[in-house]
């Protein structure tokens, strides 16, 4: 009896009684992956309470909420409803930033603007703007995150795992430039809320090339185009002027157009006319409080952007390249040889008609308001400066590079300052100086008169003060 059952025994392990099945249709269970949020992803928002600018102060919170469903792929992370902070922001303009989405334990950092209805309206007829929390806008996530599993949801089996996580598939011969990439960009032509009116286009270009794989997707400089979705001029009784702009299409490497997003909005800037009146009829004794019934007839500033503004906008939606296609529009790489080249402008926003500019211990040229001058210098370091006692700016100059180095305004304070002589990125510079004339021939730098090492001198040194 006892050898029977262990024949009986050892032939089910042999097989004979048959294989210990698993079902070929089973597939193995495994842990789920992590979900991860990726950088530039939209989250709607809307607001959850009233927010005022007659009561609201810089950096106050306000209570948002996310209006739909956020997902990652087909799993939902954070349903509508759930709760997201901003901050209220009040310099120029009166804004909320977003600041965090709540994502069961995790806190998800957003970044953006939420836009005012009718800001534009309200600022200019002198009321207060109010955000009504049935209006929704979009923020996006500002870097990856990782995000735990929704509780309960089951392990799932490998067939579901892209789809559950929304793990891209993408071909070899594609390169994905993802949704919500960064894209600076600056306005090609100063506007005004004086002359520029709802609809009308404004172009803006790429600053910086957009990258991916090392290879360029958004050459620099490609167009960019925007249009002005609302503008206000400047009218009586102080009212300042007012616009914003609604970026619209970017254009890709392979010359395809693509959306990007992003509010600019301006004001003009106060009047200070109450100071002004108040300063005058104190001065004047008096008298001039005889002409106060016709201080509302004064006009308020235009809100303007000045040519050369950047701005940083986002790709607005994912978009597949054909990777053969960018290889085949690759921009021409420039060889650079010879000395280089700095050109030294002057805002013509300044208050001091002219400046001297010094490089090393020697000076090199006067420039006044809306003027500059160019100076050749072979490669090396250089030490420029407005004054003996201001801080020196110092440009590593390389061979065959083109530089900028603009005088703002802030170059009024006795002997210069640090502030007010500064290097502007290569397209800004180039793009600001255009319209700009060259100083007078007495004024223009003589570097026949001058060596080298006066001009790389640190003026810092003590042989030098």
């Amino acid at each position: 009896m006892r050898v029977g059952a262990i024949a009986i025994g050892c032939l089910f392990l042999c097989g004979v009684a048959g294989p210990l099945a698993i079902p070929q249709d089973s597939p193995t269970q495994t842990a789920n992956p992590p979900l991860v949020l990726r950088e530039g992803t939209h989250v709607y928002l809307k607001f959850a309470q009233e927010v005022s600018s007659k009561r609201a102060q810089d950096g106050d919170p306000v209570e948002l909420e996310l209006a739909r469903d956020l997902k990652i792929g087909n799993t939902v992370v954070a349903a509508a409803g759930s709760r997201a902070i901003g901050v209220v922001v009040r310099t120029n303009e009166f804004h909320v930033r977003p600041t965090a989405l709540q994502v069961g334990r995790t806190k998800v950092l957003l970044r953006g603007i939420l836009t005012i209805p009718e800001i534009g309206a309200n600022r200019i007829n002198g009321t207060q703007a109010i955000i009504r929390q049935d209006e929704p806008d979009i923020a996006v996530v500002d870097a990856d995150t990782e995000i735990p599993w929704p509780s309960g949801q089951p392990p799932l089996i490998p067939a579901e795992i892209k789809s559950a996580v929304g793990e891209p598939e993408i071909p070899a011969d594609k390169i994905r430039l993802p949704n919500g990439t960064p894209i600076r960009v600056m306005l090609v032509e100063s506007i005004s809320s004086k002359t520029v009116k709802a609809g009308d286009f404004v172009k803006f270009r790429v600053l910086g090339a957009v990258q991916v794989d090392n290879l360029v997707v958004i050459a620099d400089k490609a167009p960019v185009s925007a249009t002005v979705s609302e503008a206000h001029a400047a009218g009586m009784a102080w009212h300042a002027g007012g616009l914003a702009m609604r970026m619209d299409f970017v254009t890709l490497v392979n010359q395809q157009k693509h959306g990007v997003q992003a509010l600019t909005t301006a004001k003009g800037l106060p009047t200070e006319a109450a100071y002004n009146w108040t300063m005058g009829i104190i001065q004047s004794q008096g008298l001039l409080l005889l002409a106060l019934p016709f201080a509302p007839l004064q006009h308020g500033q235009q809100a303007v952007i000045p040519k050369g503004s950047v701005f940083s906008v986002m790709l607005d939606g994912e978009v597949l390249l054909d990777r053969a296609e960018v290889e085949a529009n690759q921009p021409a790489v420039e060889s650079k040889h010879g000395n280089a080249s700095v050109t030294v402008y002057y805002s013509k926003f300044g208050h001091t008609p002219g400046v001297m500019v010094w490089c090393g211990v020697a000076k090199v040229g006067r420039v006044n308001r809306g003027q500059k001058f160019n100076l050749s210098l072979p490669p090396g370091e250089y030490f420029f400066r407005l004054g003996t006692k201001s801080f020196p700016v110092i440009l590593n100059a390389e061979e065959g590079g083109e530089y900028f180095l603009k005088i703002s305004s802030s170059a009024d304070s006795p002997g210069g300052s640090s502030g007010g002589l500064r290097v502007v990125e290569h397209d800004v510079g180039e793009l600001e100086s255009s319209d700009m004339h060259p100083v007078s021939l007495k004024d223009a730098p003589d570097l026949t008169k001058l060596d080298l090492g006066q001009l790389q001198a640190d003026p810092s040194t003590k042989q030098h003060r």
